[in-house]
């Protein structure tokens, strides 16, 4: 729904925390058809933009790049390093 810049509302299963600015995460029954209402009534372009470019970052293409990169300048500094 991110990637549609749809309002996402869920549930607190999970380490979501990186969501947060983009999404509402509900503890609570209440606090989930709350937070549904808050959605809707504060929807506006820029959360929209906003959801979709957070959902351009967290595609598998995008973790993947981000993990090679992150393997190739641990080998490089590794390399780098005088051997003992």
């Amino acid at each position: 729904y991110l990637a549609a810049g749809k309002p996402v509302v869920m549930t607190d299963f999970s380490d979501l925390c990186e969501f947060s600015n983009v999404s509402y995460i509900s503890k609570t029954n209440e606090e989930f058809l709350n937070n549904i209402s808050i959605a809707i009534d504060t929807d506006n372009n820029d959360k929209m933009l906003e959801r979709v470019k957070t959902a351009e970052g967290n595609t598998w293409e995008s973790r993947v790049n981000k993990f090679w990169q992150i393997t190739e300048e641990y080998l490089n500094r590794n390399n780098n390093e005088p051997k003992k």
